[in-house]
């Protein structure tokens, strides 16, 4: 099988093509593929691949927005209790008005606090 370009053959007779080689020869990685097709790895698994593209754009999402992975692997009841615990060790609120209101935080919480804990 040669490599083909992208102009002679239509979208579904790329699937086909590819699906064809994945068939037949299950040792071709998707780059393999993807050159013999004519498309890229990525084209070829969102297509090809149940629950690539949807896993895809979950890892492009957490990536983006910075969304952290604390809670992977936890049960319900572990993520309560792991919020059960933050809030017992949350700090008495002692701040005035104003400063609940300008977004000071909580006694122990800031910068200056915990770089002042790690030095000692």
């Amino acid at each position: 099988m040669g490599t083909y370009s992208n102009k002679l053959m239509s979208d579904n007779e790329a699937i086909k093509m590819a699906m064809n080689i994945r068939t037949i020869c299950p040792e071709f990685g998707w780059t393999k593929i993807s050159k013999k097709v004519g498309r890229s790895v990525t084209w070829i698994r969102n297509r090809l691949e149940k629950g690539f593209k949807e896993a895809r754009h979950a890892r492009r999402y957490r990536k983006s927005h910075h969304v952290e992975d604390a809670y992977d692997g936890l049960s319900a009841v572990q993520r309560h209790a792991r919020w059960l615990k933050m809030i017992e060790e949350r700090p008495e609120d002692t701040r005035d008005i104003t400063g609940r209101l300008m977004g000071d935080p909580l006694p122990g919480r800031s910068a200056l606090d915990r770089r002042d804990q790690h030095a000692v």
